[in-house]
């Protein structure tokens, strides 16, 4: 699991929308090195609908009703400010209904199929776990969408007919290997571990001095963070495998590499700390900081925790790929977590899409970054943690970025929550083959099957 913002926890398979808070930003131009026209930021105290340019033309006042979860509706965040711009700029009402975070997407479906939907809601940057895609007004035309990174077009457009469907707001993370530094140089160990030998060089040279090389938190069910950011070999030297699986041509118990794969992950039991099986992932943060382990995979959201609770500890700690594999490695990093969509039913579709325009903007991405510092969907030249500018300078060096392993190659498809929970009893001793088979396929097949899924 992962930890958050907010220090909550996060399945692969159940994204949570979480708050960013932002404070205020104006741009000018530049161009980035992707060779796509990105905007510099540039801080500035407020925000004004000056910033913000509509051809909307005047009309009577209207009310838009607004759909999202509490978590998200009460903080000062890309809605309160995208709100905020939208009513002074255009004399129209946002109201919101909020509705508790563990309800809100059983809610929001039920609205959908009735028919009886809020103009606009929040939603998930995502084709898994989301409401109904079929059901949301195509976005397609809008002009934010030639701003949005490349590559993010499979989160927010659904597989019937490829039309954009979800207007991201959330930061991109990274997912790597947490690292101290002063560990890492005690032990003379260098960047980059470029494969899984690598590690175990690291590992073993770490171990030697003291210091647990690895906490896999697995009361949090976190060892399986391993998988998704070093496991990229395993699919990259055989895409044949994910697709198998989904459509339920190979139980992943019945596949040597992937048996091998997760071999691997087991191998490594020797460097955790020997309190792995009780630890937290918030332990795993703590002991990563204070040097008591040497490395703790999750994810780039992290660095806002460890900044508030330890932040004379930052310049020891940093973030890194990890490859299991011999000679394969990718930079890996997550999608937008959470955006905005339009039911199809709504009755202010042409309002709700011009509120989506004033949230999709550089000033209000460049605010987001200036509390929450990190790489946007739109693609401007924000404020990043030393974190996101230590993985993206591997980019620089070559390495291909990837999804997760469980979405970039896995694509629409829901493994479920089976696979981590293989991970966590390999690690108590369960046998690998019986892990991949009693964990991961047959929790796979039964949820398949509930969703009617081709093939299941």
């Amino acid at each position: 699991m992962f930890i958050r913002r907010n220090g909550l926890i996060r399945t692969v398979t159940s994204v949570v929308l979480c708050s960013v808070l932002i404070a205020s930003f104006a741009g000018c131009g530049n161009t980035s090195s992707s060779g796509g026209t990105q905007t510099t930021a540039s801080t500035d105290a407020s925000v004004s609908t000056d910033s913000v340019s509509t051809d909307t033309e005047k009309k009577e006042p209207i009310t838009l009703t607004f759909s999202t979860f509490n978590n998200w509706g009460t903080a000062q965040n890309a809605v309160s400010i995208g709100i905020s711009l939208y009513e002074k700029g255009t004399g129209n009402k946002v109201e919101q209904q909020l509705y508790p975070d563990d309800q809100f997407m059983n809610v929001i479906k039920t609205k959908l199929a009735t028919g009886d939907v809020p103009d606009f809601i929040a939603t998930y940057a995502s084709r898994k776990g989301n409401v109904p895609l079929d059901l949301l007004e195509p976005l397609d035309g809008e002009e934010w969408i030639t701003q949005i990174r490349p590559g993010l077009d499979s989160f927010c457009t659904r597989e019937s007919d490829g039309k954009w469907v979800v207007a991201p707001v959330g930061a991109l993370s990274y997912l790597g290997a947490i690292y101290n530094k002063d560990v890492f140089k005690k032990a003379g160990v260098s960047l980059p571990l470029k494969n899984y030998e690598d590690l175990l060089a690291a590992c073993e040279a770490i171990q030697k001095i003291g210091v647990a090389p690895i906490q896999p938190a697995n009361k949090d069910n976190a060892a399986f963070i391993w998988d998704l950011i070093g496991d990229h070999y395993l699919y990259e030297k055989n895409p044949d495998i994910a697709k198998n699986i989904a459509a339920n041509k190979l139980n992943p118990s019945e596949s040597p590499e992937i048996n091998a794969a997760y071999q691997r992950i087991v191998d490594l039991k020797k460097y955790f700390k020997s309190d792995y099986a009780s630890a937290t992932g918030m332990d795993g943060l703590k002991q990563v900081a204070n040097g008591e382990v040497a490395m703790f995979a999750n994810g780039s959201w992290c660095y806002g925790i460890l900044s508030k609770d330890y932040a004379d500890k930052m310049p020891s700690l940093g973030i890194m790929p990890i490859s299991l594999g011999d000679d394969y490695q990718a930079v890996t990093r997550t999608g937008p977590q959470n955006g905005f969509a339009i039911p199809k039913k709504s009755k202010h579709i042409n309002e709700a899409k011009e509120f989506i325009k004033y949230v999709m903007t550089p000033v209000v991405a460049g605010a987001v970054a200036e509390v929450a510092p990190g790489t946007y969907p739109l693609n401007v030249d924000t404020r990043k943690s030393s974190w996101d500018s230590e993985m993206e300078g591997y980019v620089e060096q070559g390495l291909p970025t990837k999804n997760q392993t469980m979405d970039e190659y896995f694509g629409s498809f829901d493994v479920g929550p089976g696979f981590q929970d293989s991970v966590q009893t390999m690690l108590l001793g369960k046998p690998i083959k019986s892990a991949l088979n009693e964990e991961w396929y047959k929790k796979m097949a039964d949820l398949n099957k509930s969703k009617r899924t081709p093939g299941w």
